[in-house]
């Protein structure tokens, strides 16, 4: 690049410019760091899946027991708190998450990209692989479902983004790279997980249910455990999620 830049000084006669070779370099380096930049891979992966990615909440009834009674002419509303991710993978606005995020929530609401919300249902599980499939009561006019690939096309080393919402913040990216495939993981009193894909990006309670997409910003797994050798409910550089093959069974499709 130098030689290059110093060629061009050369061609038009830099001294006449009054500049010293160093200073017509730093003036060319100035303009060219003017470019706008392309964005990078990280950020186009997100801007691809993000119009799929849902935030779900659900409540607690048994936190309104320790709440005193609401006057006769208040009527106290619900209110709910993010506690995982999902994400829609039909038109029909199916979506995937995780059967642990919605266990023991007797309302569960979804929070689409365009920020519109809905009371959904749970319509079917898969507890072997830890899923769950959430139908909507009413979908945005625009929804786009996820774009599915085989977690068989993945390789240790390959990128990959974790999209969702930890400790309800986001929704939030976080990159890393796929560690390690046909993982084992479990938990004291949760059924041992098979067939895992082991990754690095930053994953925290919250992430439970949202996409591991690709490069492509494909979805290839479902998050779904991080590995807490503390205790501490935070990240320690290992997290699981279901391979979408495994997830797209779960609503009676194959990912391409």
């Amino acid at each position: 690049m130098t030689l290059v830049i110093l060629g061009a000084y050369d061609a038009i006669k830099g001294p006449s410019l009054g500049l010293t070779p160093s200073e017509f370099v730093e003036v060319v380096n100035g303009l060219a760091d003017q470019r706008p930049q392309p964005p990078a891979p990280t950020a186009i992966a997100y801007a691809n899946a993000i119009p799929s990615v849902v935030a779900i909440a659900g409540y607690d009834p048994e936190a309104y027991k320790e709440l005193p009674p609401a006057p006769p002419d208040e009527r106290r509303g619900i209110h709910y708190e993010v506690i995982g991710t999902g994400v829609v993978v039909e038109e029909t606005g199916t979506i995937l998450t995780n059967l642990h995020v919605v266990t023991g929530t007797p309302k569960i609401r979804v929070t689409f990209a365009d920020g519109s919300e809905a009371d959904a249902t749970l319509i079917g599980s898969q507890p072997g692989n830890d899923l769950a499939v959430l139908q909507p009561s009413r979908i945005p006019f625009d929804l786009k479902p996820a774009i599915m690939s085989s977690a068989s096309t993945l390789n240790p080393g390959d990128d990959v983004v974790a999209i969702g919402f930890p400790f309800g913040i986001g929704p939030s990216a976080s990159a890393g790279v796929v560690s390690g495939l046909n993982r084992a993981f479990g938990e004291p009193g949760r059924q041992t997980l098979q067939n895992l894909i082991q990754f690095d990006a930053s994953t925290n309670p919250g992430n439970s249910g949202g996409p591991l997409v690709n490069a492509a910003g494909e979805v290839v797994g479902i998050v779904t455990a991080l590995m807490n050798p503390s205790g501490s409910r935070t990240f320690a550089g290992i997290a699981f999620a279901v391979t979408i093959d495994a997830a797209a069974s779960a609503i009676g499709e194959n990912p391409l």
